[in-house]
């Protein structure tokens, strides 16, 4: 599976955008970009959700579910969605994309804006991270979270 980590701006309903990015051959899964710790943090659960389900260890039903409970660091379904999904249409958004090259976006009328998926400590606390004081920065913190979960689960 091929993953890219993107920010979008908002203007739109979130189904525009997701079926957007289906009716192009891929998906897309979106976030609430004030719970994403760095495009790492994404990638790094896009990648450990498609492990899950390589290895039959996944909780859920859909990898687009899977990749939220990882990025949330949490196993229970409803507590992550309600997390990591975006609040607000008219905000940006963040996205993970599966398994496309060509996005189109002006075809939504929107445009990449990466720089909403820069990590900080406020960002690291909105997600529960408590360890941001220790000289770690907030992106290395979300990826452990994330690490974290595998093995929780086991």
């Amino acid at each position: 599976m091929d993953f890219r980590v993107i920010g979008l701006t908002g203007g739109r309903p979130f189904s525009v955008t997701a079926e957007h990015f289906r009716s192009l051959g891929g998906d897309a899964v979106l976030f609430n970009p004030d719970m994403v710790c760095g495009p790492a943090h994404l990638l790094s659960a896009a990648e450990h959700a498609a492990r899950a389900f390589r290895n039959g260890t996944n909780r859920s039903k859909t990898l687009a579910t899977e990749i939220i409970l990882y990025a949330a660091g949490d196993r229970q379904i409803s507590k992550a969605m309600r997390k990591m999904n975006p609040k607000d249409p008219e905000r940006p958004v963040a996205a993970v994309v599966i398994n496309m090259d060509d996005l189109r976006l002006e075809d939504i009328g929107a445009e990449r804006c990466d720089g909403i998926l820069a990590a900080g400590i406020g960002k690291a606390k909105a997600l529960g991270i408590d360890r941001y004081g220790e000289g770690i920065d907030p992106e290395s913190l979300a990826l452990e979270m994330v690490a974290m979960l595998e093995i929780e689960k086991k």
